[in-house]
């Protein structure tokens, strides 16, 4: 995992879309983020972001696999239930952070890499009510 950082600024109100997706997919493929599409650029609906992610990873011969936990699980806990079954892996964990719905890379039970510009820590599960946890395996 090489780490990129967002490139374009979450905000919405002069029509601009953080890349955050965009930049966690790069670092965990170690590419430049202008090598990975902004997935949401347009403000499009979760259904075609995930289609646009989908068709981006299958061009790399990857397909997502995600898992949804409760929100009312502790974030600590979480990481180290996957330390325990997955150790040394790296995987995308959708959560809230800087006041939004954010994306983080996580590894043996720590945040290993925020690609926001702006340091802000995890402040709770994603806006649907869920820990979202993804990584990419092989088609």
């Amino acid at each position: 995992m090489i780490p990129v950082f967002c490139r374009v600024k979450h905000d919405p109100e002069n029509r601009t879309f953080g890349d955050c997706l965009r930049a966690v997919v790069a670092s965990i493929l170690e590419l430049d983020a202008e090598a990975v599409p902004h997935f949401y650029h347009d403000d499009c609906d979760g259904e075609t972001g995930d289609r646009r992610l989908r068709e981006f990873l299958k061009t790399k011969g990857l397909t997502p696999f995600v898992s949804y936990y409760p929100g009312s699980e502790n974030l600590d806990d979480l990481l180290h239930v996957q330390q325990m079954q997955n150790p040394g892996v790296n995987f995308i964990l959708f959560c809230q952070a800087g006041g939004g719905d954010h994306v983080v890379i996580c590894k043996d039970g720590e945040i290993v890499h925020n690609p926001s510009w702006v340091p802000c820590g995890v402040t709770g599960p994603n806006s649907n009510g869920f820990w979202g946890i993804m990584v990419f395996v092989k088609q």
